[in-house]
């Protein structure tokens, strides 16, 4: 296995679930690729996942910020507003700065499924079950994120965008360590 290909199939597992949503073949490239496609996401791209992790975190954190019953949850979801919106906008920012649309892709269209997919079972939880589910599913997207985020910032060629990514990380570390203590609070 030559070392390319193996470097390739190494993120992939390393990303988790979201990098399934990227074809394995392109990921790896496959004999159907020539050898100058770029297989690795353009800048736009990654912009294009950031957009997506920041929405669908913002979407959630509305749906607990209304049928949420602790304090601390509610407390957490308004962080998640506050916090995302910014780096939303932060990257809209970066992305006209340089000229660039975020752009869909098969790893940003995986970050929006799990959003989406996370704000239908939110939908589904019972009042008595959503602090917990949400709190669940925040310490799981989060830890999805933190390792897409490691696996982009390399990959990104614009500074501009290195550092928002390398800011994001830094906050989506913290939402990581919130909801994690949130979460513990509600077990006891």
């Amino acid at each position: 296995m030559n070392a390319r290909f193996h470097h390739r199939v190494c993120s992939v597992l390393l990303t988790g679930g979201l990098a399934l949503a990227v074809p394995l073949a392109a990921r790896a490239g496959g004999p159907e690729h020539h050898a100058t496609d770029k297989t690795d996401p353009s800048d736009a791209q990654i912009l294009g996942v950031a957009d997506a992790a920041n929405t669908g975190e913002i979407g959630q954190a509305n749906v607990a910020l209304a049928k949420a019953r602790r304090d601390s949850v509610k407390q957490f979801a308004q962080l998640m507003v506050k916090d995302h919106t910014a780096a939303k906008d932060k990257g809209r920012a970066v992305a006209r700065d340089l000229g660039l649309t975020p752009a869909p892709s098969g790893l940003s269209n995986g970050v929006q499924k799990d959003g989406n997919d996370a704000t239908a079972q939110l939908g589904k939880a019972t009042p008595d079950s959503f602090d917990r589910t949400y709190m669940q599913l925040q310490v799981r997207l989060h830890e999805k994120v933190l390792k897409t985020l490691d696996d982009l910032i390399p990959k990104a060629d614009a500074q501009q965008i290195k550092t928002l990514l390398t800011d994001m990380r830094g906050h989506v570390e913290h939402h990581l360590t919130v909801a994690r203590t949130t979460l513990s609070s509600l077990e006891k």
